[in-house]
């Protein structure tokens, strides 16, 4: 089972998502505060790791251009959960999810799965899990 992020040590190895960018950099952790978590020259927030970055206002619980997760382990939901945003990542990219300013992937979800129709909930539900588009 993988990491929880509020169990990364220095030296563990992150991975840096991009929102629409399918494949992560993968980053050492170099240093630790009670907030943060510091790999070289980027800082994420240390509970939901957000990217922070103040000459460009990101920061946790407002806009952010990239996140950091635990790099997965050998659990499968880990496995899931990693596909499952990298194919969120896509959908919101193909403007198929319309995202919020300040809003996170899950709250987008729930405000456009309320919205749909039984079929339309399929119709995402099978891309999310496929990979494909419908």
């Amino acid at each position: 089972m993988s990491k929880k992020l509020a169990e990364i040590a220095v030296g563990d190895s992150v991975l840096r998502w991009f929102v629409g960018i399918p494949k992560p950099m993968r980053l050492k952790v170099t240093q630790l505060t009670a907030d943060r978590i510091i790999c070289g020259g980027w800082e994420f927030d240390r509970r939901t790791g957000a990217e922070i970055d103040e000459y460009l206002g990101w920061g946790p619980g407002g806009v952010t251009g990239s996140f950091l997760e635990p790099e997965s382990g050998t659990d499968p939901e880990d496995d899931f959960r990693s596909g499952a945003l990298r194919r969120l990542a896509a959908l919101l990219d193909a403007g198929k999810i319309q995202r919020n300013r300040g809003e996170s992937i899950a709250e987008a979800m729930r405000r456009r799965l309320n919205g749909m129709t039984e079929e339309q909930v399929s119709r995402t539900l099978y891309e999310l899990e496929s990979g494909e588009p419908s």
